[in-house]
């Protein structure tokens, strides 16, 4: 309270505030003067001439108390008027703080209720809010670069480009990791929606009580599960997008913090560093946002993005600490992310935290509140994407229909980023002359390796020529996607291949490099991107499968070695769709050389 009273400004209140208070003042000033009154009455005179004539003790002391009793019947009435005046206060009080608790979830923490109650702050820390909005960043973030398979290629804004996802309370498959199950139950996609599904009206309903539980907390620590290219990252920045635009109620008052773990590999900080590394917020406004912080936890979103990108050794994994000694010590970010998420720092706010389900290890003994998993397109959303992707409606309709007709396409287009490769190229292809109809005959084709290679072997070809900075404004031959590459793009897909099999093998998904022109035309090429850290160097593959697709062409581009790969790594999960890929690519190879492959003994052991 000492702080209240430190703080408390001359204009507390509103007008209609000042009105009630004065007659409630002159109203209890009325009724304490009567009480007093009566209290203190001079018309009772404890006086008897007996006791003025006699000096007997015994005598005065029976008189005093005879007198005293006959007072206080009197004056009885004078203590219930007391009680009733308290009484009344107490009522009006209590009814008043139950009112605005039951209105407002924070309203029972000590800070809300001085900043914004006792102190009527609530108009400066709504334009201090707004100022924040105001110079939010939002280019940084929210600016994509958007290939729609037009002739050029620029940067839309996210509301544009964002189709919604479908989010689901708890996980779908609890056994869901690469690295105790098959590859392709990994993938495995729904066609039809889930009974158990909510479909948000808002992004913003994933920290709101369920409709089934309305009687439900609101979470303060909310974990979300999704696959590879799935929407995650998106779903933050969407979340962001929306605090910024206000678009919905559950943003006012607050303040949402955008950090990505990969951002903190190798780097120990404080409490004050991390927010420093918060995606969009105006370095003018850092130090007035982390006081906000500090004081007012209750108003912070925080959203993780990326745990499973976080390098975290056993030992750090495994250290419970309690307590922060100091603000400024530095500490390995996931002990204060475990911290954070017990709510042992900056008690009261309001963590989200993305992974995919490789990182269970680091997120099953943390407890979240809520988990949600990200369960990606259905068929009605891939069909939306389809249209919005494509202004022509016949194109849009072909590419669809060949979606449709392949039960291997539709798995794979769950995923956002996959819908995008699916439809970029079947796009590129009935645009190019010849190219369209053969590809429809592969697609046709009853083999889905046949199908899912020949696809993504025409998606490599379009987004190099599309993207690498050496092609991209040149002309494009009408027949590209069915000639071979020019030499220079060949070598630098041999690059490729090499670090997306290396990758693979290592379990690496981002690669660092010391230099960030270690990788050259590479690094902006359309395979392979440069993931936008100021920091760092750090690298990536548009998605998963593409990676795998490359590693499975660096294998076959060794026949000799095939089998001795198959026998390696048959039982292992995380090479089953390379394996896939493996077997369409030799089937390719004995096609165009089948003398050379004459047995076709690769073929019948990948079979096998």
């Amino acid at each position: 309270m000492q702080k209240c009273i430190d703080y408390l400004p001359r204009k507390s209140f509103n007008t209609y505030g000042v009105v009630l208070l004065t007659l409630f003042g002159l109203f209890a000033l009325v009724i304490i003067s009567i009480s007093g009154s009566l209290a203190f009455d001079t018309s009772f005179h404890c006086f008897d001439k007996t006791v003025s004539k006699t000096k007997e003790v015994s005598l005065i002391k029976n008189i005093n108390i005879k007198c005293s009793l006959e007072y206080q019947e009197k004056f009885l009435f004078i203590l219930p008027t007391y009680a009733m005046f308290i009484l009344n206060f107490g009522i009006v009080f209590d009814l008043s703080i139950a009112w605005l608790a039951f209105n407002d979830r924070d309203f029972m923490n000590d800070e809300e209720f001085c900043t914004v109650y006792l102190l009527r702050k609530r108009k400066r820390i709504r334009k201090f809010l707004n100022k924040i909005r105001e110079r939010f960043n939002g280019e940084e973030v929210f600016g994509l670069t958007d290939d729609f398979g037009g002739t050029e290629i620029f940067m839309r804004p996210l509301e544009d480009i964002y189709v919604n996802v479908v989010i689901q309370e708890g996980r779908e498959r609890m056994n869901a990791y690469p690295r105790e199950f098959e590859r392709h139950e990994i993938y495995q996609s729904h066609l039809e929606t889930p009974r158990k599904v909510t479909k948000l009206t808002s992004t913003a309903d994933i920290f709101k009580p369920t409709k089934s539980r309305m009687m439900q907390s609101y979470p303060r620590t909310i974990l979300v599960i999704g696959r590879p290219g799935i929407g995650k990252t998106m779903l933050t920045k969407k979340l962001l997008h929306q605090w910024k635009g206000k678009e919905d109620e559950f943003w006012h008052g607050k303040i949402v913090i955008l950090l990505q773990f990969r951002t903190f590999n190798n780097i120990t900080v404080t409490l004050r560093e991390m927010f420093g590394f918060a995606k969009g917020l105006s370095s003018d406004d850092f130090e007035t946002v982390y006081d906000f912080i500090l004081s007012n936890p209750t108003n912070i979103v925080i959203l993780f993005d990326g745990l499973d990108e976080l390098n975290v050794d056993s030992v750090i994994s495994c250290t419970n600490r309690e307590t922060v000694n100091s603000l400024n010590d530095k500490m390995p970010m996931f002990l204060i992310f475990k911290m954070l998420v017990h709510g042992r720092l900056l008690r009261g706010v309001t963590i989200l935290t993305t992974s995919r389900p490789t990182a269970q290890h680091l997120f099953r003994d943390l407890n979240f509140e809520r988990t949600v998993e990200v369960l990606g397109f259905f068929e009605e959303q891939i069909k939306q994407y389809v249209f919005k992707f494509c202004d022509n409606d016949s194109t849009s309709n072909w590419i669809w229909n060949q979606i449709q007709g392949s039960a291997e396409m539709r798995s794979l287009c769950y995923i956002p980023v996959n819908s995008y490769i699916v439809c970029l190229t079947l796009k590129e292809s009935i645009e190019n002359d010849g190219s369209g109809l053969q590809l429809h005959e592969s697609l046709n084709n009853k083999s889905s390796l046949g199908t899912i290679t020949e696809l993504y072997k025409r998606a490599v070809k379009v987004l190099l020529y599309r993207h690498h900075p050496k092609y991209r404004s040149q002309p494009i031959p009408s027949d590209y996607l069915i000639i071979p590459f020019p030499k220079e793009l060949e070598k630098d897909l041999m690059e490729l291949k090499e670090v997306a099999k290396t990758g693979i093998c290592d379990g690496q998904l981002i690669f660092e490099r010391t230099s960030r022109d270690e990788f050259g035309d590479l690094a902006n090429c359309g395979l392979f991107t440069k993931l936008p850290d100021k920091q760092r160097n750090l690298f990536c593959f548009l998605h998963l499968t593409l990676q795998e697709f490359l590693a499975a062409a660096k294998v076959v581009d060794d026949m000799d070695k095939v089998i001795q790969f198959l026998d390696n790594h048959v039982k292992d999960p995380k090479w089953h769709l390379v394996i896939q890929f493996v077997a369409g690519l030799v089937g390719d190879k004995i096609r165009e050389d089948p003398k050379k492959y004459k047995n076709q003994k690769v073929l019948a052991d990948i079979q096998k």
